[in-house]
């Protein structure tokens, strides 16, 4: 059963992604209104599976209040990952965005060794290096325009969806 949850999560996480690029980029031009019916949707998709997984699997006897709390707390971090990330794309550069949101898996692994005491080996500290040198690469070069289109508020977006992304894992 994990193996399958792991890949229900990884291929709805491509989804997701492919459906906000495409959003972010094509759609939303900067209205408020358009960006929270689309997070609305998404969130309102997201209840109907965990509704149903959650009836298939016993009800409320399999879940404690914590977990329903830490739930909601999940929820509302990544409502705010989810506008900010679609506010930051629409404000700034598609591909320098994308890049920085990318870094959240380094948000994720050094929440571990702040929060839960984990430690991080040489071989691990290698690899977060290398995976930011690689992402970095793989920003596009050919127009510096881009990087014109870049300001305080779309830089504080990203970060804030960088943060938020590697807070939900």
């Amino acid at each position: 059963p994990i193996a399958s949850l792991i890949a229900i999560s990884v291929i709805t996480l491509w989804i997701r992604s492919i459906i906000n690029g495409y959003y972010s980029k094509s759609v939303s031009k900067d209205n408020a209104f358009l960006i929270w019916l689309f997070g609305g949707v998404q969130s309102l998709a997201c209840l109907i599976v965990i509704t149903f997984i959650f009836l298939i699997s016993g009800g409320l006897k399999t879940v404690s209040p914590f977990t329903i709390v830490m739930g909601l707390l999940m929820g509302c971090v990544n409502i705010i990952n989810v506008y900010t990330n679609m506010k930051a794309v629409s404000k700034g550069p598609f591909s320098y965005t994308t890049v920085i949101i990318n870094l959240s898996t380094i948000v994720t692994a050094l929440s571990g060794l702040l929060f839960f005491d984990e430690s991080i080996s040489a071989i691990q500290f290698v690899g977060i290096v290398l995976m930011t040198v690689c992402i970095f690469l793989s920003t596009e070069k050919k127009d510096d325009e881009q990087a014109k289109k870049a300001n305080k508020i779309w830089l504080m977006l990203t970060l804030l969806a960088t943060v938020t992304s590697g807070a939900t894992g």
